[in-house]
């Protein structure tokens, strides 16, 4: 293997946490959300989720434009430090917010896998 740059390691390492934190705590805010409401609102949370991620990818041509995509990634990052915060704050209540929270849990994802994506693509020209 031939040796990585300090980006691409960087690169890997920003990956390997935030692949690891986030699906350990979407196995736990999915189970909070179906125990504290019910099935329909648990899918409808992640149908948000994935249509407000979704909105967001396609947007980052335009957003791109005017930041870089290592602002996007720290853009995505502190929007979902954001996103658990609020879950931690609400706790219980959480349940009555369920809709703004989708969408600012799409808007990180959206913009730092947008920011991610590019800079793997800048970072490792092999």
């Amino acid at each position: 293997m031939k040796h990585l740059s300090n980006k691409e390691q960087n690169l890997i390492v920003v990956q390997g946490v935030s692949t690891f934190a986030a699906s350990l705590a979407g196995i736990f805010v999915t189970l909070f959300f179906f125990q504290y409401s019910d099935v329909k609102t648990t899918l409808l949370y992640h149908a948000i989720v994935f249509l407000t991620l979704l909105f967001w990818n396609i947007m980052s041509g335009v957003t791109l434009r005017f930041l870089s995509s290592g602002a996007l990634v720290k853009i995505g990052l502190t929007s979902a430090a954001l996103y658990y915060f609020l879950l931690f704050l609400f706790q219980e209540k959480a349940i009555a917010f369920f809709i703004p929270l989708a969408l600012l849990h799409g808007f990180s994802s959206g913009n730092y896998w947008a920011g991610y994506n590019l800079n793997q693509y800048i970072f490792t020209p092999q």
